[in-house]
């Protein structure tokens, strides 16, 4: 029931609140603290159906992410070195792009729940990060490019800005922080959204309705990557491609199961994640179906203090999985 639910997500909010650090952070088993910060900041925004006030531990996250922020000014204009590091949200070298993505995303939706002008430009050079990193034409020769259309990997993002490969994991939140961008008023230039769904097109399997990692790369057979897949072309604009229904009738065949690694790569919640904001978007039938399921499957499988266990790939990863 929507009562069942709002408690649910008032215990899990709580969690989060409880386990966050005086400086805005959480314990992080890796250097995830910028990412952790941006996932838990977007938790309390997208959580204030919940009433209770959570404003003082998002100004915290907030405030740990402005900290970190290093922006173009610092280099010299044109030089490696702005065109790597200008406008960057992490500090660290581990995941970078994925941090940065999520990161930029979180500041996003900060600056439009807030109506934080503050903010603007901030967000504006992290966004302009991601778009310098895209492996296409446009991409700068300070960080590799350009990138030809018939090179694998063309339209898609990797670990680091000058990384000049791509896989979809880390394309799909650098799609993620773009849309919300667009969505907030920021500029994306007219190529980018249909080169990235180019990428995802490219990876799309031929069997089984899931996506490729990279190509060349590992087969598909992956709910994860499936969802990942049909999120980044709905959210490009291409809700209808040929790729999207395939993709869905995967993940309805392979339903969420408590403790069961989804096929491929055991990352569970990452699947739900993906998988819920996909159904969302398709709506119908194939939302009605997997909200419903979901929703019980959450609320069942809560533990008393607001959290979620974990396994395999996901088992440390305590705020990430909350968080999502």
């Amino acid at each position: 029931s929507p009562e069942e639910v709002q408690r649910a997500l008032a215990k899990a909010l709580d969690w989060l609140a409880a386990n966050q650090r005086k400086d805005g952070t959480w314990d992080s088993p890796g250097s995830y603290h910028e990412a952790y910060a941006g996932l838990s900041l977007m938790a309390f925004i997208g959580g204030k159906c919940v009433p209770r006030d959570y404003s003082a531990n998002a100004r915290a996250a907030l405030s740990y992410l402005r900290s970190k922020f290093v922006t173009g000014d610092k280099f010299p204009s044109g030089s490696t070195e702005a065109a790597k590091n200008g406008g960057a949200l992490v500090a660290s070298n581990t995941y970078r792009m994925y941090q940065h993505a999520i990161a930029a995303t979180a500041v996003v939706e900060a600056l439009v729940d807030l109506n934080d002008a503050g903010l603007e430009p901030m967000a504006q050079e992290a966004v302009d990060l991601i778009l310098r990193a895209q492996n296409t034409e446009h991409k700068p020769e300070t960080l590799g490019g350009p990138i030809k259309p018939e090179k694998p990997g063309y339209g898609g993002w990797r670990y680091n800005p000058d990384s000049t490969d791509s896989d979809l994991s880390v394309s799909g939140w650098q799609i993620l922080a773009l849309k919300a961008a667009e969505n907030a008023g920021f500029t994306v230039p007219g190529h980018v959204f249909p080169a990235a769904a180019k990428f995802v097109r490219s990876l799309q399997g031929k069997k089984d309705g899931s996506f490729l990692y990279q190509n060349p790369g590992p087969s598909g057979d992956s709910c994860g990557r499936a969802g990942m897949g049909a999120l980044s072309l709905q959210l490009c604009g291409f809700p209808q491609d040929p790729a999207v229904a395939p993709a869905l009738r995967f993940m309805l065949d392979y339903a969420p199961r408590w403790n069961i690694e989804d096929p491929g790569d055991g990352r569970a919640f990452y699947y739900w994640y993906y998988g819920t904001r996909t159904m969302y978007l398709a709506g119908g039938d194939d939302w009605r179906v997997w909200k419903d399921w979901m929703c019980r499957f959450l609320v069942d499988h809560q533990r008393a203090d607001g959290g979620w266990d974990g396994t395999a790939n996901e088992d440390r990863l305590d705020v990430y999985r909350v968080a999502l």
